[in-house]
């Protein structure tokens, strides 16, 4: 399973690339959690149209997900609930991301993607496989994305989504490299 994170969420829904992490994770069932889900709708409660095409993919039911509606609202269990609560209690970061760890933390297999540091520290303390937008870059070029469209999308990840990709040159040369 596939825990995404608003920050990821929102930078690609921005670029209108959504589907792109179902094509970096094509077997992977997705979801985001209620914090994060919140989170959302905040953003769209002031004004930012970009969660209406992350809405757009979200399904109904929490379980089942399908080509349109590809992204789920998983239910907490128990153990994620108390997780959370701890994560909250004794770390500085978001609903969202904690909620977020504490579903990987409890699914075994679970991958999150965020592109926030102290979430990637704390999942790595609880051996969560994390991926942030530069690792994601970094698997579609392994996956055989050509250099044009690599520059295109981190193009418009700097400029629609206002996000600096510090190891933009080293993800663009592997790309020329692959080719």
């Amino acid at each position: 399973m596939i825990i995404v994170d608003c920050d990821v969420l929102s930078c690609f829904a921005k670029i209108g690339r959504l589907e792109f992490l179902k094509e970096l994770f094509p077997k992977q069932k997705f979801s985001l959690s209620n914090s994060v889900y919140r989170e959302l709708l905040d953003a769209r409660e002031k004004g930012y149209d970009f969660p209406d095409l992350i809405f757009s993919a979200v399904s109904e039911n929490h379980k089942k997900a399908d080509e349109k509606r590809w992204i789920c609202l998983p239910v907490l269990s128990e153990n994620e609930s108390k997780d959370f609560l701890e994560f909250k209690r004794t770390t500085s970061l978001g609903e969202g991301e904690l909620e977020s760890i504490a579903i990987c933390k409890n699914r075994k297999g679970s991958i999150l993607l965020t592109n926030d540091r102290k979430a990637e520290k704390i999942s790595m303390r609880n051996n969560i496989k994390s991926y942030n937008l530069e690792a994601l870059l970094g698997l579609a070029v392994d996956l055989g994305m050509k250099k044009e469209e690599l520059q295109k999308i981190i193009d418009d990840i700097e400029t629609k989504d206002n996000v600096k990709l510090l190891n933009k040159g080293d993800l663009l040369m592997r790309a020329e490299n692959c080719e």
